[in-house]
């Protein structure tokens, strides 16, 4: 297994046995060549290589002593080869040498025998394994061998298979390793991976970051020129690359930042670094920069780069300067410029810039200063004036290469069928043209519904691409019958194709007694054409007398046409506040029109709460709205068994409604001797009297007790007469009797031989006098609640 960096060394090939050979022979008997074969093996590519041969010469001829290189015929069939060398430019002067060639830095001759020579890096012969190496005359090769540095390739993807997240740097391949199988997703991953020396290949798509990309080791980063791997800032601010290291740059598309690639440091060192076949574009700073405090370090070697839309397209400053060639700077600020610095500009183009070069002498007078005729991808159009005019070409003697990002691309090199798509136009409607990606041109049916053939009369038809075949279908007309010119006027005629002309017939009028105008509106008439003029008559509408919307409704109020316009007037109503519905009962209520409706509100009735007759008697009821309808409901009074009259006391009694009139019947009492409340007194008796009131006469069977001090008790009987003191004077005697017949109730009536306590002895009885009158005075004073209460505290009726 190759380690992460190698060397491969080829062992030597040594014409041991061969005769020394005398080159002054003819080539073409004595050319001599072979071929040296290897393995690359995958993920490595050559990063450089030496080529050793072992001189032994016979004699020196200058102008014949060649080595010739990959691609060449053995012996040449002219001057020209793709690559060779003539010795003496290696210091080779025929005597027995041993001499090294850096196939990186070979030095050939654009033409045998003449004094231009150019620098070729032939590393890229290497690539297919194989290296062919010829000479002839005067010399002979003792061996050779070929020793090649291999370098691991590491590989950038921003939509690898195995991703998880395409396009996207939020999440990787868990396995990623920069191999094929599993790329990095970012192009600074795959730097902070690789060792000096390595490349960077970096896929086609569209790679963004918000920060710059730092290059700080000797890296090459390419992309594939002949498709887009494109870099840029997603915020349009700051750098895209940032130069550290000696590095290389290849097949990119730089753009959206303020700087495209930048080498840019304060200390006394710098890089050399080089860019090819780059574009840059929207850079609104400088597209490609180098920024030192001092012109002896850092340089930049530009070659096919374009700068598109940029502050500035090449600039260095206070740096050892940069070599721009076959660039072009289109469209910036400035295309190249120089400050404190060295610097050179050599085949390249300018165009639309507001300064092309400054200073004005840093643009040779090689460079064209002509519009670039950029194709799609700035593919260069075969008339380009950019093709052809850059640097002399080193395997073309007499021929130059192309000025622009894809001047020495193969797979953009003329002569090409074209360069973009309308480069392939033929013509031809119904085909898509397109470039492709070979540069020749291919030509595919158009999507069905695109116009091929427009029509040429009015009862011709366009005809359209099928989708199918390439060719424009073939061409017809309007059926018989149908419309070609439509009235002009009411009482024009239509004309109608006759499917044989692709014209329309002749222009005619309708018939008289033809409708020209109908009936627009219920205030309108219809007009009828005259058969003369295409227009129809004026229209006519019914006069203001004419009702065109009679009454719908309570609210409502009939229209009647203006005269002037086929519409009835628009709809009104009756004002808001306009009667429409009377009362019709003390339970109605008036309704009035609300000025939007043509109906008159719904029937609405007194709600159910209102009294609408009042109470005429103790037996009468009230009578309430239902709320439904518009009448009172009948009168009803309440029911026979509706007390009216409460009794007022125990010798009175309730009264009852009758049920059928509106009064309570006449007051009513409880009959005479009815029982009513015991009034407490043993000697009355309790008794309605048949008016009402309950009333306690005197009860005949108790008796007169005689007391002390001359109080008479009618209310006791003997044995309680006696044990109060007194004498009981018989059970038949009533207290307060006129027993002696003097007119004057008092004790003398029951208690004979007594004195009266008011009116003295009884023998005395008269009419009181004013002492008298003192001592009933005092009588009344001992009386409380109707009683008299003496000795024992025990009530006594007071008569």
């Amino acid at each position: 297994p190759i380690p992460y960096r190698s060397q491969m060394v080829l062992d030597w090939i040594a014409l041991n046995g061969s005769p020394l050979l005398d080159f002054d022979q003819p080539v073409h008997d004595d050319a001599i060549g072979w071929t040296f074969q290897f393995t690359i093996p995958p993920g490595y590519y050559v990063s450089a290589a030496t080529l050793e041969l072992r001189l032994v010469g016979t004699g020196f001829d200058p102008e014949t002593d060649q080595i010739y290189f990959d691609g060449c015929p053995f012996p040449p069939e002219s001057a020209y080869c793709c690559a060779g060398i003539e010795l003496q430019d290696y210091g080779y002067n025929g005597d027995d040498t041993v001499l090294t060639i850096d196939l990186n830095n070979v030095l050939v001759r654009l033409e045998f025998g003449s004094g231009a020579t150019a620098s070729m890096n032939l590393l890229p012969e290497l690539a297919d394994g194989e290296f062919d190496v010829g000479h002839s005359d005067d010399s002979m090769v003792d061996y050779s061998r070929l020793v090649i540095t291999l370098a691991p390739e590491l590989y950038v993807d921003d939509d690898a298979p195995n991703d998880p997240c395409p396009g996207s740097l939020g999440c990787s391949d868990p396995l990623e390793d920069g191999s094929p199988e599993h790329p990095f997703d970012d192009i600074q991953e795959a730097i902070n991976a690789a060792s000096h020396g390595d490349r960077i290949v970096v896929l086609a798509g569209v790679y963004e970051k918000d920060a710059e990309i730092d290059v700080n080791k000797d890296v090459s980063i390419e992309g594939d020129p002949c498709l887009a791997a494109i870099v840029q800032r997603s915020d349009g601010t700051g750098r895209v690359f940032h130069v550290e290291a000696n590095c290389s740059f290849f097949g990119l598309v730089i753009r959206n930042a303020q700087h495209g690639i930048v080498e840019r440091h304060t200390g006394p060192y710098g890089y050399n670094w080089s860019v090819r076949n780059c574009v840059g574009e929207d850079l609104s700073i400088v597209g490609f920069y180098i920024d030192h405090y001092t012109s002896s370090y850092g340089y930049a070697h530009y070659t096919n780069v374009v700068c598109r839309n940029c502050g500035q397209g090449f600039s260095t400053n206070n740096a050892q300067g940069y070599l721009a060639e076959n660039c072009a700077a289109v469209s910036c600020g400035i295309g190249f410029n120089r400050s404190f610095s060295g610097g050179e500009v050599r085949y390249c183009g300018l165009w639309n810039n507001d300064v092309d070069c400054s200073p004005p002498e840093l643009c040779g007078p090689d460079c064209v200063r002509a519009d670039p005729g950029f194709g799609d991808g700035y593919r260069l159009r075969p008339n380009s004036p950019y093709i052809d005019a850059g640097n002399p070409e080193q395997r073309d003697p007499g021929s130059r290469i192309d000025i622009g990002a894809y001047g020495g691309c193969t797979c953009f090199l003329p002569p090409l069928a074209c360069c973009e798509d309308a480069d392939c136009n033929d013509a031809n409607i119904c085909t898509i043209d397109v470039c492709d990606p070979d540069g020749s041109c291919g030509h595919s049916p158009s999507p069905g519904g695109v116009l091929c053939r427009d029509s040429v009369g009015i009862c011709d038809v366009p005809e359209y691409c099928d989708g199918v075949s390439l060719d424009c279908p073939a061409d017809e007309l309007e059926p018989a019958g149908t419309a070609c010119r439509g009235a002009v006027a009411d009482c024009d005629a239509v004309e109608e194709c006759d499917g044989l002309l692709v014209d329309c017939p002749p222009d005619e009028v309708q018939l008289p007694g033809v409708v020209c105008r109908g009936v627009a509106g219920i205030c309108d008439v219809a007009e009828e054409c005259d058969g003369i003029s295409v227009d129809c008559p004026t229209d006519v509408f019914l006069p203001g007398t004419t009702e065109c919307r009679a009454v719908a409704g309570d609210c409502d109020v009939a229209e009647y046409c203006t005269g002037s316009s086929a519409d009835c007037p628009g709809d009104l109503v009756e004002p808001p506040g306009t009667l429409c519905r009377g009362v019709a009962g003390i339970c109605d209520v008036v309704e009035q029109c609300d000025g939007t409706s043509v109906d008159c509100p719904t029937d609405v009735f007194l709600p159910g709460t209102t009294e609408c007759r009042a109470v005429a008697g103790d037996c009468d009821v009230a009578e309430y709205c239902t709320g439904s309808s518009a009448d009172c409901p009948g009168d009803e009074v309440k029911p026979p068994t509706t007390e009216c009259r409460a009794a007022a006391g125990e010798c009175n009694v309730a009264e009852y409604c009758t049920g059928d009139d509106v009064d309570c019947p006449g007051d009513d009492f409880k009959p005479a001797g009815v029982e009513c409340a015991d009034d407490g007194d043993e000697c009355t008796r309790d008794e309605c009297d048949g008016f009402g009131n309950c009333v306690h006469p005197h009860n005949l069977l108790c008796g007169a007790c005689c007391l002390p001090h001359w109080m008479c008790r009618d209310d006791v009987l003997e044995p309680t007469c006696e044990g109060l003191g007194g004498t009981f004077q018989g059970e038949d005697i009533p207290c307060g009797a006129d027993s002696d017949g003097d007119t004057v109730v008092n004790l003398c009536d029951t208690c004979p031989g007594a004195d009266d306590l008011v009116y003295g002895p009884c023998d005395e009885d008269t009419i009181p006098t004013v002492s008298q009158w003192g001592l009933i005075i005092l009588a009344l004073l001992l009386m409380v609640g109707g009683k008299v209460y003496y000795g024992y505290r025990r009530p006594v009726p007071a008569h």
